[in-house]
């Protein structure tokens, strides 16, 4: 069995179709895995899909329908991985060893509390992939050719 761990750069691509969306549902759908998300991204994937509304790339419609599908699959699919004690703390360090935005690095920190059972992190941003590698997980980039 494999264990992913998915930022929300990848997740959102479940719910609004665009490059690397077929490979993320694959994943998703494979019956030999395990998916992960943070509880972050929670709030993030409100935030990607409000984002899509206002530049017109969503409608009202879809954003709550897609809302609407990842509550669903929240309650029924994934493991969420809830905040613990030492994670801002460990996030910090992230941001000042690899460089990487705020949210990057509590993302970063959820998935490495997983390390012990070697997730493979699935995530769209290169520059948080490249900080998920340096610190020992394996990557997967959902918009890169398989």
């Amino acid at each position: 069995m494999t264990l992913f761990f998915f930022d929300t750069s990848a997740l959102v691509k479940r719910y609004h179709l665009e490059t690397g969306s077929d490979r993320v549902d694959a994943i998703l759908e494979a019956r030999d895995s395990v998916s992960i998300i943070s509880e972050l991204s929670l709030i993030e994937m409100a935030s990607a899909l409000q984002r899509k509304r206002n530049r017109g790339e969503i409608t009202l419609q879809a954003m709550n329908d897609a809302l609407a599908r990842f509550a669903n699959d929240v309650l029924s699919d994934w493991v969420v991985a809830a905040f613990r004690s030492g994670f801002i703390q460990q996030a910090r360090e992230l941001v000042l060893r690899r460089g990487i935005r705020t949210l990057d690095a509590l993302q970063l920190t959820a998935a490495l509390a997983f390390s012990g059972v070697s997730p493979v992190f699935v995530c769209a941003d290169a520059r948080l992939r490249q900080a998920a590698a340096e610190e020992g997980l394996a990557v997967l980039d959902p918009e890169a050719a398989e």
